[in-house]
C-alpha cells in the first residue's frame, strides 16, 4: 500500500495503487442502474411485440375463416333469384362484358367489421 502524504509532509491516508484492480460501490451501482434502463426498453419493446403478434395471429384465423365461407358459396350453384350483375373490362382498345354475381362474406376482426367480396362468372 502507498500512504498519501500531506502538506507537512505526514502520512494520513491510504491510497490505491495503480497496481490494484477492482471497482468502487459507486462504480457497481451505476452499471447496475444502466443494466436495469435497458432492461426495462428491452422488456417493454419484446411484450408490445408479443401482442401484436397475437393481434395478427387472430385476424388472419378470422380471414382465413371468411375466406373459407367464400370459397364455400362460390362453389354451390346459383341460387334461382341471385341477382347477375354484369362487369364490363376494357384490354386497350377492346372491350368484354361479363355476366357473373358477386358474392359478399361480411366478418369481423377484433373490433372491426370487414367485407370480403368476389365476382364470379356465371
Amino acid at each position: 500500500m502507498l500512504y498519501k502524504k500531506n502538506r507537512f509532509n505526514c502520512t494520513d491516508k491510504k491510497i490505491k495503487s495503480r497496481t490494484q484492480k477492482g471497482l468502487t460501490l459507486i462504480e457497481i451501482v451505476i452499471s447496475i442502474g444502466i443494466l436495469g434502463i435497458i432492461s426495462v426498453a428491452f422488456l417493454s419493446m419484446f411484450s408490445t411485440s408479443l401482442s401484436e403478434i397475437f393481434k395478427s395471429g387472430r385476424a388472419s384465423t378470422s380471414h382465413y375463416e371468411a375466406q373459407y365461407k367464400m370459397e364455400n358459396s362460390i362453389s354451390e350453384k346459383p341460387i334461382s333469384g341471385t341477382p347477375s350483375t354484369t362487369v364490363q373490362l376494357k384490354f386497350g382498345d377492346k372491350s368484354y362484358q361479363v355476366t357473373g354475381r358477386t358474392v359478399d362474406i361480411d366478418y369481423s376482426s377484433g373490433n372491426q367489421t370487414k367485407k370480403l367480396t368476389s365476382f364470379t362468372v356465371d
